[in-house]
């Protein structure tokens, strides 16, 4: 083989590796992206509003929402955590899929139970698909 060969030969190898490099790095992008679409919270359609609660300092306000994302899912339980002294956005801190029924207790200002899973607001979230 000649040299003026060998080159080619070493540099479509070279081409395919960048080729199969940048393909598995877009993927990998892909699949980041749609993990943390998935998982987004804020994303989630708001429905009817089942249950409305403020914690007992009335620092927060809690509103349940029935979910319901289309004809192919099924309904699902949406709880906003609103901030009354009107400083920060609305976060959503519960989701649970498959559910039409809300029970929420507040133990403390802090603290609340939503369907039997106990929060710490407004830092801690559940979201059942995690689980």
């Amino acid at each position: 083989m000649d040299r003026f060969a060998e080159d080619r030969a070493s540099s479509k190898k070279c081409s395919l590796s960048i080729i199969a490099l940048t393909l598995f790095l877009m993927a990998l992008v892909l699949i980041l992206w749609g993990r943390s679409w998935y998982y987004d919270l804020d994303r989630l359609p708001r429905g009817t509003v089942l249950e409305q609660q403020q914690s007992p300092n009335n620092k927060y306000t809690l509103i349940a929402y029935l979910s319901d994302a289309g004809a192919t899912t099924s309904l699902s339980l949406l709880c906003e955590l609103r901030f009354n002294d009107g400083n920060a956005e609305h976060k959503t801190i519960y989701f649970q899929k498959d559910t039409d029924a809300v029970s929420i207790d507040w133990i403390d200002e802090d603290h609340v139970t939503i369907n039997g899973h106990q929060l710490r607001v407004p830092d801690e979230i559940y979201d059942d698909r995690k689980e």
